[in-house]
């Protein structure tokens, strides 16, 4: 302590004798410093602990007043615990801070008491001295911290439920009493599943959780917390119950609780309130499956409807018939008096069939499922529990009765009749699809019988199915020749009017049967394993196509070629690998692929898509979802799936122009996606107008028949280089005004193969 040995040093009694050197003993081995100081409270013995504590040497600390080196706000306090120590002879403890010889304070725990030498009647004190700094700054620290955690926990916006490894709750803050209705006095210390959830969704999550950790799961705690043991993501939507008894969906994720040996000593959950996101999934989900005209269902929930009318008929062992009706003369509504009179009549025609719903079961015991819209002005109608095929009959004839009486448009009246396709089940069908094939090509019949009249379905039409097995062999035998190509279609940026890439497109010119459109043999290459092969054969064939074009045509080539992939070449687990041995042999860059999927390739597995579309994308391809907005369950595709484009379905664009039902719809998967950073874009483009109207929403690109159709590949490039020796360069910066076409380079219909 230095300068505070003077005074000590000029006073010093004649039994002790103060020296520069202290015998080594133990106490200089112990962590913490020891002293010794006379009745003054001069040193007359300290160990090295001591001395590195004050910061001095042992010719300092000897003889030097240990007092003097308390901190002035605390020697008061100290002075007078020594005064008690000297008069009763008790020992003392406290926690003060001292000012080291090198000017800087630390904090101490001191600890002195009196002693009295034998045979002598002279006082001693001997003490110890612990520096807790650091030990008192750790404490601010974790105070701090929990001060921190405390307050995230009072005022965190989402639930925040703690519990043991076993399930006792041991927190509960103000958001989860909010969410719930209960005190957290109501729930600390009972065990969460038992509380506030659901016991027939454990159950289920049970045996769905079991299935997926192949593990057998009892209903309890161990639902929640089983993924999270693995340290696997446990995020998922669960309903809690809450104290009135109401429920709420919420989204639930649950973390592992871990010291520091990396064992679990809790867990903690965070739910957020899910119920708007709900109502708006819920609304996107029903316009997926839902016509936005008419209000009726479309082909998306007819197909399940009508699938589960085989499996009733077949069980309950009852007829049921499937009417497919097309209405005679709409065109001429539509050319005559334009597409908003024609969208009227539609509704007229969905009112009157909704109408007729309670007649045909009024009749009898017939019950009907569903009334639909396919698009268009074609609509089906399936009618169960039929008693005799002749009940069809009546049905059909009554409809076409009804919807053949005037209707009313504004000004204008009209009358149309119905053609009717009719199939009776079950019979041998076993697919929904099927169904609607034999129906539709009935009502084919029927309006190539003079329309206006029903004609169910019978074998003797069955020279359509003859010929899908002619188209079948044809193509086993043309897979690997000639007879096949690709043609490419641009999809354009509706920003700056560049090609952003060329979508793949499947053509087959068969020597004996002519040229047959995709529309027609790539449903029946799906049924079967061509589809496989064919898939192979495009994905090489476009690769190889698009390395050449960036070799030989440079900047003026497409940057990416989008591929569509079908759901049995998707689910192959062999595809990654495929692409990479592709991508390797025709030298293309991952980053210049996109592979198209429609809703059917992951909907049926969407844990196994998950992986596949990961292995994908780790290669470095991006993906898309093509159709969109044909089905339900795409929207979670949304945020579940790592997808990079989505392209709306054509269906959606089509009366775009004219229904703010499509165009709000519209403009909200705009709002999604930009969120999520996925690109929009809309399909089948074939007017000035849906193209104005995708623009105005803010769609990023678009493909269709206005700016181009499908090239064969010379056809591609010469259009390629005519749009990049334009002499106006900056037309495709230009906004839409009045015509797009110019900042496009819109080639005509003759230009296009």
């Amino acid at each position: 302590m230095g300068t505070r040995t003077s005074s000590a040093s000029t006073d010093k009694p004649t039994h002790h004798k103060f020296c520069d050197r202290q015998p080594q003993s133990i106490a200089d081995l112990a962590p913490i410093g020891i002293f010794k100081s006379d009745a003054r409270g001069r040193n007359i013995y300290t160990n090295t602990a001591w001395q590195k504590i004050w910061g001095v040497t042992l010719h300092e600390s000897l003889g030097s007043e240990w007092l003097q080196g308390i901190h002035r706000d605390d020697v008061s306090d100290v002075m007078t615990m020594w005064a008690e120590a000297a008069r009763t002879g008790s020992p003392f403890q406290t926690e003060v801070r001292i000012l080291r010889s090198e000017g800087d304070v630390r904090y101490v725990r001191l600890n002195v008491r009196r002693t009295t030498l034998e045979h002598a009647d002279e006082v001693e004190y001997v003490g110890s001295i612990e520096d807790i700094t650091g030990l008192l700054a750790a404490e601010a620290e974790n105070a701090k911290t929990l001060a921190l955690q405390r307050a995230i926990l009072e005022h965190a916006a989402y639930a925040i439920i703690s519990t043991t490894s076993e399930g006792i709750i041991t927190n509960f803050n103000p958001a989860a009493e909010k969410l719930l209705g209960y005190e957290a006095s109501d729930l600390v210390d009972r065990y969460s599943p038992a509380v506030f959830h659901l016991e027939s969704e454990v159950v289920t999550r049970a045996t769905d959780f079991g299935a997926e950790l192949g593990i057998q799961l009892e209903p309890g705690f161990e639902v929640f917390v089983c993924k999270s043991r693995y340290d696997l993501p446990n995020e998922h939507h669960w309903t809690y119950v809450r104290k009135d008894g109401s429920h709420v969906p919420v989204m639930l994720g649950i973390t592992a609780l871990r010291n520091e040996a990396n064992q679990i000593i809790g867990y903690l959950g965070i739910a957020k309130d899910i119920t708007h996101q709900k109502r708006y999934e819920d609304k996107l989900a029903s316009a997926a499956v839902t016509d936005t005209l008419t209000g009726l269902p479309n082909r998306v929930l007819l197909l399940n409807r009508l699938n589960s009318a085989i499996e009733r008929s077949k069980n309950q062992r009852k007829l049921f018939t499937c009417m497919f009706l097309d209405f005679d003369r709409f065109k001429s509504v539509n050319d005559s008096w334009g597409h908003d009179v024609g969208d009227e009549l539609l509704r007229q025609i969905a009112n009157r069939l909704r109408s007729e719903v309670a007649c045909i079961e009024s009749t009898g015991s017939h019950r009907v499922s569903i009334v639909a819209r396919l698009g268009g002005d074609e609509f089906v109608l399936v009618v169960e529990d039929l008693r005799q095929p002749s009940d069809a009959d009546a049905i059909a004839a009554q409809l076409q009765h009804s919807l053949a009486e005037p209707y009313q448009l504004g000004q204008h009246q009209f009358c149309s009749t119905a053609s009717i396709g009719v199939v009776l089940g079950p019979s041998i069908y076993s697919r929904a699809e099927d169904i609607l094939r034999d129906a539709d090509t009935a009502m084919y019949e029927a309006k190539r019988a003079g329309r206006a009249r029903h004609i169910v379905f019978t074998d003797a039409m069955h020279t359509q199915v003859a010929r899908r097995l002619q188209v079948e062999n044809e193509l086993r035998t043309a897979v690997g020749t000639d007879q096949l190509s690709l043609h490419y279609q641009p999809i354009v940026s509706l920003v700056n009017g560049q090609i952003t890439a060329v979508e793949a497109l499947l053509r087959w010119n068969n020597p004996t049967l002519g040229t047959i459109g995709p529309a027609e043999f790539i449903p029946i290459a799906q049924e079967s394993d061509l589809i496989l092969r064919l898939g192979d054969w495009v994905l090489a064939e476009g690769c190889r196509q698009l390395s050449q074009w960036q070799r030989t045509l440079g900047a003026v080539a497409p940057r990416v070629v989008s591929i569509n992939i079908a759901r049995k070449q998707f689910e192959d687990s062999q595809l990654p690998q495929y692409i990479s041995r592709v991508l390797q042999e025709t030298g293309l860059q991952p980053g210049c692929l996109q592979l198209e999927l429609t809703e059917e390739a992951f909907t049926l597995n969407m844990d196994g898509a998950s992986r596949n579309m990961a292995s994908i994308r780790a290669l470095g391809v991006a993906l898309a979802i093509d159709d969109f907005g044909s089905g339900a369950a795409s929207f979670v595709a949304l945020h579940q799936f790592p997808i990079d484009v989505l392209k709306v379905d054509r269906s959606l664009i089509g009366q775009i122009e004219h229904s703010t039902g499509e165009a709000a719809l519209l403009h909200g998967l705009v709002v999604m996606t930009r969120k999520l950073n996925i690109q929009l874009v809309a399909e089948g483009i074939e007017s000035i107008g849906q193209l104005r109207a995708v623009q105005e929403l803010g769609c990023d690109q678009m493909q269709g028949y206005y700016f181009a159709k499908p090239m064969a590949p010379a056809g591609l490039e010469t259009f390629l280089k005519t749009r990049s020796e334009s002499s106006d360069k900056s037309q495709f910066l230009k906004p839409l005004t009045e015509d797009f076409s110019f900042a496009f380079n819109v080639v005509p219909n003759h230009a296009a193969v």
